[in-house]
């Protein structure tokens, strides 16, 4: 790209050219040619060419050349090109000056520091099993063998990347892949990720990637990128808990639930006894509504949609008690001033709406008084003293 004075200079020579010369003008950053060339100029648009065109096109150059280019290393070759034949060209010039004997994929990888398709494929595997320790271990030896991470990284973006493309799209999809890993490949991993998920290790991957510059250890970044691929847990942002959420639902949908994994230690645990050894089971308690520990949650968002009349009542110690029996949320007003401001088919669909989003499950809310719903719990105080007047033997009340 020229400077702005060499720019100056080559305009003045095309506002006046000689009859004799005609200018072919080349590049690839067309945004930063000036508009004063442009508009003297006839301008054509290349396409990137396909993957089958360049890898004919290296074909016929290593069999001129004497190269010994196997197919699958042309097709790795013209893949990496990304539509570029000048960069297909220079890739092939630097695996023949390093090969001693034909140039297969594996020298490919080899010599441009890649870690090649079937690593990536094994490491976007093991992400899809959360098995963190398998990637660490396939990673560190990739590492050990002088593989560069950023290639590394770049690889596993654009699997990802093709597999959200080929989950989102199915058929269409498959004219838009990059085409860096095999096809096969593909179908091999694209039912084992959700789309929340492939877009969670899209965009980690990009930030870490981009994280780079700045890098005091490109190591452990990469490594602790693995980690929050594998395990998404680790991590409580929204595209980690939307990712784990789209896991689940796409396993309910397709009837396979998970099961649990037996450790060890489950192993190691003696049988349990013969159930017809066992005394007599004893009757069952009945079931006492849930604590109210969610309450604080739910008043403080229900506080910040409600209007400065309403939201009062519904502090966390304030004129309204939560009673939660199963799917059944009962707010126990004190008086029935507060039930009736509290009793309105608005207020309690936005209880409704709010709690399901705390409680994590559907729930009915009802509106009644304290009297009348069991479990509110009575003053500890007015308990005591019934208690003492029960046993006036012993206690003496002031």
């Amino acid at each position: 790209m020229l400077s702005t004075p060499a720019f100056n200079a080559l305009l003045k020579i095309i506002e006046e050219p000689p009859e004799h010369l005609l200018f072919i003008l080349a590049t690839t950053e067309l945004h930063k040619v000036p508009a004063t060339i442009l508009s003297r100029c006839q301008r054509f648009a290349f396409r990137r060419l396909s993957i089958e065109d360049i890898s004919g096109r290296l074909a016929d150059v290593s069999a001129r050349e004497n190269i010994d280019l196997r197919p699958d290393a042309a097709m790795l070759l013209s893949r990496l090109a990304d539509g570029a034949m000048r960069d297909a060209l220079s890739l092939l010039d630097q695996c023949a000056s390093a090969a001693n004997g034909p140039v297969t994929a594996e020298l490919v990888c080899r010599a441009l520091g890649l870690a090649g398709e079937r690593k990536a494929a094994e490491l976007l595997d093991a992400a899809a099993s959360h098995n963190a320790a398998r990637a660490l271990s396939v990673f560190s030896g990739l590492y050990a063998d002088g593989k560069d991470i950023s290639a590394m990284l770049d690889e596993l973006l654009c699997l990802s990347r093709d597999l959200l493309v080929l989950k989102t799209a199915p058929k269409s999809g498959i004219s838009m892949l990059s085409g860096a890993q095999t096809e096969q490949e593909l179908k091999g991993l694209v039912d084992r990720f959700s789309p929340a998920e492939l877009l969670r290790i899209t965009n980690l991957l990009q930030s870490t990637q981009a994280g780079f510059v700045k890098s005091a250890s490109r190591r452990v970044d990469a490594e602790l990128c693995l980690m929050q691929m594998c395990e998404p847990a680790l991590s409580l942002d929204t595209q980690a808990l939307a990712a784990r959420l789209g896991r689940v639902e796409e396993q309910l949908a397709s009837g396979v639930v998970p099961q649990k994994r037996e450790s060890a230690e489950d192993n190691d645990r003696p049988p349990l006894p013969d159930d017809g050894d066992a005394p007599p089971e004893a009757p069952q308690e009945a079931a006492k509504p849930a604590p109210a520990s969610f309450w604080p949650e739910l008043s403080a968002r229900l506080r910040e949609s409600l209007s400065v009349r309403e939201k009062g009542f519904f502090a966390p110690n304030g004129p309204i008690q939560p009673v939660l029996n199963g799917d059944v949320l009962t707010l126990a007003a004190d008086t029935d001033f507060v039930l009736g401001m509290i009793r309105k088919p608005e207020i309690e669909e936005l209880v409704k709406t709010k709690a399901a989003a705390v409680l994590g499950r559907p729930v009915r809310v009802k509106c009644a008084l304290k009297s009348q719903v069991s479990g509110t719990g009575d003053d500890p105080l007015d308990e005591l003293v019934a208690f003492g007047g029960r046993h006036d033997d012993i206690f003496t009340i002031k």
